[in-house]
Formats: structure tokens, C-alpha cells, sequence
């Protein structure tokens, strides 16, 4: 559902159905911009993206969507340092102004 709304945005997505997909992304392509994950996945949640991304030190945002969510969601997902929250269902034109903004975020500043 959510990559069908991605297609004006000017990057390329792969998909990672769980923690051990997302963990093989991102150790076999060095330029991940942004990880969008799902609040629970089969083998872990949000926190365990989150957390992976951090250890490798990539520069990658993490933009978690959940079905439910509530401030107190909000507010740890971002205290915990990811870049938003996208409660489901979301609008297309959302969708696409997180992610370029998650993007712009991620590449280095030029110089």
C-alpha cells in the first residue's frame, strides 16, 4: 500500500517484510537513505530497526507507520531518533513530503 503512493518521489525503495530483511538490506546496499518500517513485525518491532541502524551508523531515517497510534507513539518514536510517524491510513501527498523530507535529511550537505 505504501509504495503505491511513492511513485512521484525520486528515489529507489526496496522492501523488507521483517527485522532479518531489513538487517540484509542495509548490510548489502551501501547507499539506504530511508527505512520505513512497521510499529511490529513478525520477528521484532520498530526499536529493533531503529537500533540496527544505529549500530551500523548509517545515515539512514527510519520512518515507522502504524494502524494505531496516539502522541505517546509519536513522541517515543521520535525521542528515540526516527524521523516520523505515519498513522495508517495516510494520504499519498503525506506520504510523499515525509519521505522527500526523510530523504533531504539523510544526504550530507553540500559543500
Amino acid at each position: 500500500m505504501l509504495l503505491s503512493k511513492l511513485e512521484s518521489v525520486d528515489a529507489k525503495f526496496l522492501a523488507a517484510e521483517n527485522c532479518r530483511d531489513a538487517r540484509t538490506v542495509l548490510r548489502d546496499q551501501e547507499d539506504v537513505n530511508v527505512i520505513v518500517t512497521d510499529t511490529t513485525l513478525t520477528d521484532g518491532n520498530w526499536c529493533d530497526v531503529l537500533n540496527h541502524v544505529s549500530h551500523l551508523g548509517s545515515r539512514a531515517n527510519v520512518v515507522v507507520t502504524s494502524e494505531v497510534g496516539d502522541e505517546r507513539l509519536w513522541s517515543e518514536v521520535l525521542w528515540r531518533g526516527a524521523y516520523d510517524l505515519l498513522i495508517e491510513p495516510v494520504e499519498t501527498r503525506e506520504v510523499q513530503q515525509v519521505m522527500e523530507g526523510a530523504l533531504r535529511a539523510s544526504r550530507p550537505a553540500l559543500a
